[in-house]
């Protein structure tokens, strides 16, 4: 059970193009947000630093509370299961990348991964537009990726 008070989750969106993260209360009220480039030639490591710091500072800005937990979703095919990207045209040479375990390994909390879109639809459904609906349509649009 987390504690409303003390403790937070992270919901981190990764994208060819930026990433976006998101500090919440375990109500699911924003406590606070950022965003960087992916810079995705530079590969998953570089990224895991580069959002560890940018998490840590929005961290270390607010009353102390506690990383209990991050989502993650990502552009691209995803095996949920495993916690592993597949494929994505967007961050060439991620495939077979084990989003899951390298998070985990370097924040020390749970992680779960899904595919951005689905992620963004559970969220509606669970806090937003879809909340108490029946039926939920989730639209996403992305600033998309070209081939050199």
């Amino acid at each position: 059970m987390l504690n409303p008070k003390t403790d937070c989750v992270a919901g981190i969106d990764i994208g060819g193009t930026t990433t976006a993260f998101a500090l919440l209360n375990p109500k699911g009220e924003v406590l606070n947000t950022d965003s960087i480039r992916t810079r995705p030639e530079q590969g998953l490591e570089s990224l895991l630093f580069r959002v560890s710091d940018d998490l840590s500072k929005c961290l270390n800005a607010m009353p102390p509370v506690n990383l209990r937990g991050i989502g993650v979703g990502i552009a691209g095919l995803v095996d949920a299961e495993a916690g592993v990207l597949t494929y994505a045209a967007n961050l060439p040479g991620w495939e077979k990348s084990r989003i899951v375990e390298r998070f985990s390994e370097y924040f020390q909390v749970p992680v779960s991964l899904e595919n951005d879109a689905n992620a963004a639809g559970l969220g509606e459904y669970a806090y937003g537009a879809g909340e108490r609906r029946d039926s939920l349509l989730m639209v996403t649009l992305g600033t998309g990726w070209a081939a050199d």
